[in-house]
């Protein structure tokens, strides 16, 4: 799970963080200081990985509303998305999705319904009431 992108995100952090250091203290990090940089760095970028990889692998029944509006509030600029597991899980335990009644047919002319009516009556045969019988005659 860890590639280039992840790579060059590490890289990005530590340059980030020597600027803003270099600026506030007026001399450059310490390999020490480097190091413990990339370390938490690291660290963060691997607790990204996993949360999006537990977030993937939720139930979509459960978490399917969830995803689409996380997802579609990234799309216009909002990250909502949990940056740590606690609040991953937080959010996952406490989601409440939104209800939805059963889908019902559209089709008015199927019917739901049951009837047991003979048909034979109708297209002029006996009027004789037809019942289930077992190989015994009874029933």
């Amino acid at each position: 799970m860890w590639g280039s992108s992840q790579e060059k995100l590490l890289a990005k952090e530590l340059e980030k963080t020597k600027v803003e250091y270099a600026i506030e203290q007026g001399t450059q990090m310490t390999q020490e200081m480097e190091k413990a940089v990339l370390k938490e760095a690291t660290r963060s970028i691997k607790e990204e990985i996993t949360i999006m990889a537990i977030l993937k692998r939720t139930d979509k029944k459960r978490y399917g509303n969830l995803m689409n509006e996380l997802t579609n509030a990234y799309l216009v600029g909002k990250n909502e998305f949990p940056t740590t597991i606690p609040d991953l899980l937080k959010l996952l335990n406490n989601y409440t999705p939104i209800w939805k009644p059963r889908n019902t047919s559209t089709v008015s002319n199927i019917t739901t319904d049951h009837s047991f009516f003979q048909l034979s009556m109708l297209a002029g045969g006996s009027s004789e009431i037809k019942y289930l019988a077992c190989t015994n005659g009874k029933f």
